[in-house]
């Protein structure tokens, strides 16, 4: 929402967030501020993407052959199967070598073009991890909400992105995503 600035504010220093003034989204279970309210109190708690959107931020990942990879995931809280989604480079640049056929998790960053296609996906968004030491572009279960950790969808065997190229057939889907797209995550290379 553009009339809203989003706030990483870990859950130790929601009183904190609350008594400067910011507002709990219940929908998107985030802290927010006003997008014409004076930043500055809560600098600590804006992440690398607001620094992105305001054109201060080199991303470390960039690509115009990027693709969404959409499958279903087994939810590890409530056991339901919960559609998951990765970003999917045929080919693009990581910190300025170019590279090919690899996906990309950890996602901490994203820019406006990324960002406008990728709420088509609503369960793909930023969360807050405390094993994975932040805020990133994780996937929620549609049922229970919880987030689904990219360790385990990308790095562990049998992980829905484990191996993207060499799944069966039908078993991921990817569309394109329009023009060039950044981002700061890690790229991951299939075994």
């Amino acid at each position: 929402m553009r009339d809203r600035t989003y706030l990483y504010v870990p859950f130790e220093e929601r009183a904190q967030a609350r008594a400067l003034g910011a507002r709990w989204d219940f929908q998107r279970k985030c802290w927010y501020i006003g997008a014409l309210e004076d930043p500055g109190p809560y600098r600590r708690w804006m992440d690398r993407e607001d620094a992105a959107s305001s054109g201060e931020h080199e991303y470390s990942i960039v690509s115009d052959q990027a693709r969404i990879a959409l499958t279903r995931a087994r939810c590890w809280k409530c056991r339901t199967s919960a559609k998951v989604a990765c970003i999917y480079c045929h080919s693009g640049w990581v910190d300025g070598d170019r590279y090919e056929d690899f996906t990309v998790s950890n996602i901490t960053a994203i820019d406006d073009a990324l960002r406008r296609q990728l709420a088509r996906w609503p369960f793909f968004r930023f969360g807050y991890s405390k094993a994975a030491g932040g805020r990133y572009l994780a996937n929620h279960c549609a049922r229970c909400h919880a987030l689904q950790a990219d360790y385990y969808l990308h790095c562990e065997p049998g992980g829905a992105f484990f191996v993207v190229k060499g799944a069966p057939p039908g078993a991921i889907t990817l569309e394109r995503l329009d023009g060039r797209v950044r981002m700061d995550g890690d790229q991951g290379f299939e075994p």
